[in-house]
């Protein structure tokens, strides 16, 4: 990224996308890993806090910075202010008074410099911040999410503060949850994700970067991950009229996504893998040693699990609550040492307990499933594939009929499988899941497999064409 003399830059992002995390990299609170920061054309490796300053890098990121045991005014020069050594305290108070006045009346603003920050607004806080960053003789401001924290008149007031800042020579970084506040204030806007930023739109392409904003509403926390060794290959599987020589792998800590339109064969591709549905031609290697799955305790034995879209195809027990459709078919984990028939109740509330903490479910677990939301359901499902000690989750539609929040928890517990070397195949409709989730994507028509292509190589509108395109 970069940012230009007089420039605002909006940074745009939903919750937990790094936006404070960016801001405190760039002003040296928190340090790199890698990279080169490049000020007025002088490369650094690093930059400390203390060096950001220096250098005119300026951080405002709310009360945190103030001490609200003390004045506005004391505020403004904290940490900065160098009395004279003949200077009285009463003297040494009024000349600080003097010099914050000046800047507060250059700047239009109006402030009682003896005032406790209690009895301040939330834009006059962050006007004693950005007077901090003016008496340090700042160059760049990076500015965190404070405009949805004003009202109206309060917004207008900033915007008219930063505006003159920028056009006396301040660059500006302002991050922000809310896109349209961006587009009243800043000059250009980059959208960050999951950690990683946009290119750069101007404002004036309204159209361009709006759709981009509406494409990323849903967070996709895509994780890039090094492949592990091969889990599963099939060659040349078939299935009567519904499939036709379908060849695919899959390593360790990979996830595929397998698209198509409706009636393309995706849901019959999951159920003949994990063995509901025997092909009826085709050989299947499972970590390099073929196999042969006519059914689905086959699958289950090699390590295959396939979680569905609905309850029934899931197998969920919906007047059984949530810890024994967990151990549903698992009791060889959960069962007595001594006594194979006998379930042993530490067993179950140990593993129950570390599942559902795991997969983010504070609930009783004694609560009926036939209660429980489709997210909650589908993790159930999860808790269930990862207790039988899986290798391969197949994922038929996983978001299908779940909100914005638990398809985030979704996408968060396929980050973890991954993370434990978990092999995913990802069967969905949803095109900007498919691409933000997965690294390559095979495309199915008619039951056959009629091309391969990396995600980030390809766009969603691309993807769709690719999709429902007649050959």
């Amino acid at each position: 990224m970069d940012l230009t003399q007089g420039e605002i830059l909006g940074i745009w992002g939903v919750n937990a996308s790094a936006k404070t995390t960016l801001i405190k990299v760039l002003s040296g609170i928190v340090s790199v890993d890698t990279g080169i920061f490049y000020i007025e054309n002088v490369p650094y490796s690093s930059i400390s806090c203390q060096k950001g300053t220096f250098l005119g890098i300026s951080a405002i990121l709310g009360d945190e910075q103030l001490a609200f045991n003390m004045s506005a005014g004391d505020n403004i020069y904290l940490g900065s202010f160098q009395p004279k050594a003949f200077y009285t305290p009463w003297y040494h108070q009024k000349a600080l008074e003097k010099e914050a006045n000046k800047h507060l009346q250059h700047y239009q603003c109006s402030i009682d410099l003896n005032a406790k920050l209690q009895t301040l607004t939330v834009a006059e806080r962050y006007i004693i911040l950005i007077m901090r960053a003016v008496v340090r003789s700042a160059k760049v401001l990076l500015i965190d999410d404070c405009l949805s924290e004003m009202d109206r008149k309060e917004q207008q007031e900033f915007i008219r503060l930063l505006k003159q800042l920028s056009s006396e020579g301040f660059a500006i970084l302002i991050a922000s949850q809310n896109i349209i506040q961006l587009t009243q204030v800043c000059d250009s806007i980059q959208i960050i994700q999951d950690g990683y930023l946009s290119s750069k739109y101007h404002t004036k392409d309204e159209n361009t970067y709006l759709t981009d904003v509406m494409k990323n509403r849903v967070l996709f926390p895509k994780m890039h991950l090094t492949k592990g060794d091969i889990i599963y290959q099939c060659s040349q599987l078939s299935y009567g009229n519904a499939l036709k020589n379908i060849s695919l792998e899959i390593h360790e800590g990979e996830i595929i996504g397998i698209i198509g339109a409706s009636g393309s064969g995706k849901s019959t591709l999951a159920k003949v893998i994990a063995g509901h549905l025997h092909n009826t031609s085709g050989t299947t290697r499972i970590n390099h040693r073929t196999v042969k799955i006519r059914n689905k305790s086959d699958a289950r034995r090699h390590g295959i699990a396939l979680i569905s879209n609905t309850v029934d195809n899931n197998n969920l027990v919906p007047d059984m609550n949530l810890s024994d459709n967990i151990l549903l078919g698992n009791y060889r984990q959960s069962s007595h040492r001594f006594l194979p028939f006998v379930i042993s109740s530490t067993k179950e509330t140990l593993i129950s307990i570390n599942l559902q903490d795991n997969l983010e479910m504070e609930l009783s677990k004694s609560e009926q499933v036939k209660h429980l939301s489709n997210g909650t359901q589908k993790k159930i499902a999860f808790s269930r594939s990862i207790m039988s000690g899986a290798q391969l989750l197949l994922l038929d539609e996983p978001s299908v009929s779940i909100d914005n929040i638990g398809k985030v928890q979704i996408y968060n517990i396929i980050n973890n499988l991954l993370l434990s070397k978990k092999a995913i195949i990802l069967f969905s409709s949803n095109v900007l899941e498919v691409i933000n989730m997965c690294e390559r994507i095979l495309i199915l028509k008619d039951g056959e497999i009629v091309d391969e292509i990396i995600s980030q190589e390809t766009t969603a509108d691309d993807l769709y064409k690719m999709i429902y395109t007649v050959n």
